[in-house]
């Protein structure tokens, strides 16, 4: 009898249980913080894509603005703001801006466009970003490029 209580060569019912435990705690704690990380990230992922779809429309609106000669707003089901020969729309029911009827900006939840002569008032609000404000000054006498 003495021969198995000194004999240590495995491990009892009652460490696999302890071990078992502490891996599963270790395993529940460890699976959290991935699931957070993984929820922050995408997130971040679509607050970042939003804000640069902003971007993006608020540049290529400015750019278009600086060459356009002439410029005109239609308010009704769709807001459109012509440029020249440059034509912008937004679809409020499917939260997107078109240049010429190519999407551009995806995701915006407000888009206004006011032309008092010779400034152009823009504002874009995306679905998760700060708005973006911008008056443009209009020069008469350009020519309309593309």
């Amino acid at each position: 009898m003495k021969k198995w209580v000194r004999n240590e060569k495995g491990i009892t019912l009652v460490e696999l249980l302890a071990a078992l435990a502490i891996g599963a705690i270790v395993i529940t704690i460890i699976g959290g913080i991935m699931t957070s990380v993984q929820k922050y990230y995408t997130e971040q992922a679509v607050q970042s894509k939003n804000l640069i779809d902003v971007t993006y429309a608020a540049k290529t609106i400015t750019r278009d603005a600086r060459k356009a000669a002439d410029v005109s707003i239609d308010v009704g089901t769709v807001e459109t703001l012509r440029l020249g020969s440059v034509t912008y729309t937004f679809l409020s029911s499917e939260e997107v801006i078109e240049r010429n009827g190519v999407p551009i900006a995806k995701q915006i939840k407000e888009f206004h466009a006011d032309y008092i002569d010779p400034q152009l008032s823009i504002e874009i609000t995306g679905r998760n970003v700060k708005q973006w404000k911008s008056t443009i000054t209009i020069r008469s006498g350009k020519s309309d490029e593309q």
